[in-house]
């Protein structure tokens, strides 16, 4: 059989080889540590962002729900402001009449006044005829 003996190993190049072997597992882990840290970076400002905008949504909903409140309250309102309007209407309506009437009842008042005083010259005139 032929010798089949390993060959001899170079202890500088064995040496070489074990101090490339831990810069490159070192450099490896640096690198793993770097990109693990900007990940968590990445993550926690999609977090905080995250965080923002579920505030602002809840400040949102919570603006939303005292507007829903307030328009129900002016619904409300405005409903029973028609109804009242809707009782007093007849009201209302008779006030108008009333005015209208008084109005008349006051062109012909003046128009009397006005007779009254026509005929109360006539009436002196009359008077100092006769005389």
């Amino acid at each position: 059989m032929a010798d089949t003996k390993p060959a001899p190993v170079d202890s500088a190049k064995a040496d070489n080889a074990t101090e490339a072997a831990a810069h490159t597992q070192s450099s490896a882990e640096r690198l793993l540590s770097t990109v693990s840290q900007y990940a968590n970076a990445e993550f926690e400002g999609t977090r905080s962002e995250y965080a923002l905008l579920t505030k602002l949504n809840n400040a949102a909903a919570g603006e939303y729900g005292e507007w829903t409140e307030k328009l129900a309250h002016a619904n409300d309102s405005a409903l029973q402001l028609q109804q009242t309007y809707e009782e007093v209407q007849p009201a209302l309506q008779l006030i108008d009449n009333l005015a209208t009437s008084v109005e008349t009842l006051l062109g012909t008042a003046q128009q009397l006044d006005e007779f009254s005083r026509e005929l109360e010259a006539r009436l002196r005139q009359a008077t100092r005829a006769k005389n």
